[in-house]
């Protein structure tokens, strides 16, 4: 039958052959056999996979990322909580060091402009004339903040007791730094130019 006037000729339908599907077009090209993976490529053309180790690998930085930043604010947390100076705990070390006759390590406590005029010797011998030994203890009881050249400073008083007799102290640490800028021990009743 020829074409009418508007209408495009159509290709005739094949006839299908015996022991073939004829919903299957011939123009439809064979799938063909699946290849093996190369190592390293990935295996499925499914878009629901694509881009997965990439999203993987983003989860595992960003997870390891907010480890650090925990790990950084409780390092930070501690020290700016729980490592602050504290007078009253330099002053027991301080004291526990002249008790032990360890010098080098109470004069370590002081600040430099201290060391300047007081040398390790003196602190020995002035610590020496005190005869503090193992059953001396310190008992601090007050604390106040003064002023001084140097800027503010913890000024800290207490009594030594000792089987042998009692002492004052009085102790002064610079606020900045925790640095000792004073001290004094003076047997109970005892003058100030003694």
């Amino acid at each position: 039958m020829p074409p009418k006037d508007n209408q495009t000729p159509q290709p005739p339908t094949p006839t299908p052959t015996p022991g073939t599907d004829p919903s299957v077009s011939p123009a439809t090209p064979p799938t063909p056999p699946a290849t093996p993976a190369q190592p390293g490529a990935m295996a499925s053309s499914d878009p629901t996979l694509a881009g997965k180790p990439k999203k993987k690998l983003m989860m595992i930085i960003l997870i390891a990322l907010a480890a650090l930043l925990v790990i950084g604010g409780a390092v930070a947390a501690y020290f700016l909580v729980f490592n602050k100076y504290d007078p009253e705990k330099e002053s027991n070390k301080f004291f526990s060091h002249l008790v032990d006759k360890e010098y080098d390590q109470a004069y370590e406590f002081f600040h430099e402009d201290l060391k300047a005029i007081y040398s390790q010797d003196k602190l020995k011998a002035e610590i020496d004339s005190l005869n503090l030994n193992n059953s001396c203890t310190l008992s601090l009881s007050s604390e106040s903040v003064v002023e001084t050249e140097l800027g503010d400073a913890d000024r800290v008083l207490g009594k030594i007791n000792c089987d042998t007799g009692s002492a004052e102290a009085g102790f002064l640490y610079l606020q900045e730094g925790g640095e000792m800028i004073g001290y004094s021990i003076r047997p109970e009743g005892a003058t100030e130019e003694e």
